[in-house]
């Protein structure tokens, strides 16, 4: 009897909003199409799961393969990779990560280092390269160590207390160790209480339930003046309420994490704001979207070079010392197409924390 061979799966988003496993419209090498010196095929053994694999929809991303980050194989060098893809509407199918071949812009892979876990790597790219672009660009840090210097509107390290609201977000996880190693002498982390004593080993230096936001906004402002510091700047990693059909700004985290500053930065200049979603200029015209990768459409175009890299100062600096710096957040592997389904939903529902869930290709 011949054996029967089974297609390989690939994760779509559809026009609907919803993912569905379809047959990998690359179930091979052989069968990605031609491409120029700017693109590698790489062969995908891992892919992470992140929120914006279903919630990008909003913004009018779909019709494609979901997925941005992935680790593999690059099919020309036969190196072991990992790297993004890069977000917007009418995406090639070949770019999406939750398929088992792909084709992937040079220019936004790295090399994988030996003893970086393939399920670590995997989870990388969006989550450092996001809390980079809010720390080394928005919020305007220095990180000496990488070469970086401070921006000239940028903020001091030293005496100075920055929030991280969504700290065990898998993005806020990043953003305590990119803190910790730039040198934010006060790090405040806003997650579930189950989650602060895994944050507190990662660098948060004071960390605080996020139930109900106007009793942590007064836990917040009082830790501030018990230490006589001045509370200067905020990244919201997650953005609750933002992509919520008819919400108000009170209803966000945007809102309540602005409302932890220390109030001389309320009534000075512009604070510094950055969110990792973007917010509506007529709810609040002062928050910055931090963004892991500017490297598309007019994005790529409108910004300066400078900004990109920064941010890739930053991934290698980390890779170069991860043995050290970087500690991934715990990890689960889902591989059936009913687990990743189930993933993909519970992450845009921000219904994981403290946990990475990455997929094993290919899909069964």
């Amino acid at each position: 009897m011949a054996e029967t061979t089974v297609h390989p799966l690939a994760l779509f988003l559809s026009s609907e909003g919803e993912i569905t496993p379809i047959p990998a419209p690359f179930p091979s090498a052989s069968s990605l199409p031609p491409f120029p010196e700017t693109h590698v095929p790489v062969r995908v053994t891992y892919s992470a799961v992140n929120p914006a694999d279903k919630k990008h929809f909003t913004l009018g991303f779909h019709s494609s393969i979901s997925g941005y980050d992935f680790t593999g194989f690059n099919l020309v060098t036969n190196m072991p990779v990992f790297g993004l893809t890069w977000p917007g509407p009418n995406r090639p199918l070949y770019a999406g990560a939750h398929q088992p071949y792909l084709l992937a812009r040079s220019d936004l892979i790295w090399t994988r280092p030996e003893n970086l876990q393939e399920e670590a790597a995997a989870g990388l790219p969006v989550a450092l390269l996001t809390a980079a672009d809010a720390f080394v660009n928005i919020l305007g840090f220095g990180f000496p160590n990488a070469g970086i210097e401070e921006l000239p509107n940028g903020l001091q390290s030293k005496g100075k207390a920055t929030l991280i609201w969504g700290g065990a977000s898998a993005v806020g996880w990043a953003a305590i160790q990119v803190a910790r190693e730039i040198g934010v002498e006060f790090i405040f982390a806003v997650a579930s209480t189950k989650n602060h004593e895994l944050l507190k080993g990662v660098g948060a230096t004071h960390v605080f339930d996020y139930g109900h936001p106007e009793i942590t906004v007064k836990d917040i402002k009082e830790t501030v003046q018990r230490l006589g510091v001045e509370l200067t700047a905020v990244f919201d990693a997650v953005g609750v309420g933002l992509q919520d059909f008819g919400g108000t700004y009170e209803g966000t985290s945007c809102y309540w994490s602005r409302q932890c500053l220390s109030d001389d930065v309320q009534n000075g200049t512009r604070p510094a704001l950055a969110c990792a979603l973007p917010v509506p200029k007529d709810w609040d015209p002062d928050w910055e979207f931090a963004i892991f990768s500017r490297k598309w459409g007019t994005l790529e175009e409108e910004t300066p070079n400078w900004r990109w890299h920064r941010q890739d100062k930053v991934m290698k600096w980390f890779l170069e010392n991860h043995v050290t710096a970087w500690k991934p957040l715990p990890t689960r592997v889902v591989q059936t197409k009913e687990d990743v389904v189930a993933a993909i939903n519970l992450s845009a529902q921000g219904k994981i924390s403290c946990e990475k869930v990455v997929i094993r290709h290919p899909i069964l």
